[in-house]
């Protein structure tokens, strides 16, 4: 599903909540670029991946009536890496932001911005292969 798509720039998440700290790894749109209310509560909280040219990031949805059309609140590291990581930084990108798709799911904790994530992610993944590893011995040495 497409949640908005055209040029945007960039808010920072310090500006934008002045009460409230936004979590890392976190996106906030204006809430009118889904118009039906139900769509917006079903991606509420669900992650979403947005893209500018060929450089893609995952971050987690939420949405804002304060927050104007052509804005995105998004943190500095999803900015630049959407940019390439080039020396230049442009004010405004355009953006694809749509929900991220099933297979996705899988490798967006190994590229989340919070480095706890990303640990938990990769112990994860080790403790899966050394369960299969097991279970492959296990049953090799049986037999």
């Amino acid at each position: 599903m497409r949640i908005a798509s055209g040029q945007f720039g960039r808010i920072s998440p310090a500006k934008f909540a002045d009460k409230v700290e936004l979590a890392m790894g976190w996106i906030v749109v204006r809430h009118s670029h889904l118009s039906s209310k139900s769509d917006r509560r079903a991606t509420h909280g669900h992650w979403v991946a947005i893209t500018s040219g060929k450089h893609r990031i995952y971050r987690i949805i939420r949405y804002s009536v304060n927050l104007p059309a052509d804005k995105v609140v998004v943190d500095w590291a999803g900015w630049i890496d959407l940019q390439g990581r080039t020396e230049d930084e442009q004010p405004e990108l355009d953006l694809t932001i749509r929900r991220a798709k099933f297979w996705e799911l899988a490798v967006i904790p190994f590229k989340h911005i919070d480095p706890g994530y990303r640990l938990s992610a990769w112990l994860g993944g080790i403790s899966l292969a050394l369960g299969v590893l097991s279970l492959v011995l296990s049953i090799v040495l049986s037999s």
